[in-house]
């Protein structure tokens, strides 16, 4: 069934960012969030995957290191998790793998610290971009 969703997605998308009304990203600001204990890929970041995926596949040259980060030392593996699955998608959308490269970052570069708060550490539970 998920599998049947994001071909219907990815038709869609297809279709409606072929208009160029759409507003300029800067990838390199890009923060996806997740939710706690989870490299599940929410719903709402697909459209931006795909212009992401779209830019990648316009210009062969460029380069995205995505990085996994997570809000504490015990899930160190969770951040690389969290990498891939937005790979995942990217590839899904037509990237070529040569042009990623995945990193986990554990805790080492929290946006929130200390974590005082639990919405301080759903800041630090996220996937962001380096594009080059």
């Amino acid at each position: 069934m998920k599998l049947i969703q994001t071909i219907l997605l990815f038709c869609c998308l297809h279709v409606s960012f072929g208009q160029s009304h759409l507003k300029p990203i800067d990838f390199n600001k890009l923060r996806l969030q997740f939710d706690d204990a989870s490299a599940e890929l929410r719903p709402e970041y697909i459209p931006l995957l795909y212009r992401l995926a779209d830019t990648l596949k316009k210009s062969p040259n460029l380069h995205l290191t995505i990085r996994g980060h997570v809000c504490c030392v015990n899930k160190n593996a969770l951040a690389v998790q969290r990498a891939k699955s937005v790979e995942k998608y990217l590839l899904q959308f037509g990237v070529k793998k040569e042009q990623m490269t995945v990193v986990g970052m554990r805790n080492s570069m929290p946006i929130a610290n200390p974590e005082k708060t639990r919405e301080d550490q759903l800041t630090n539970m996220r996937v962001d971009f380096i594009l080059r």
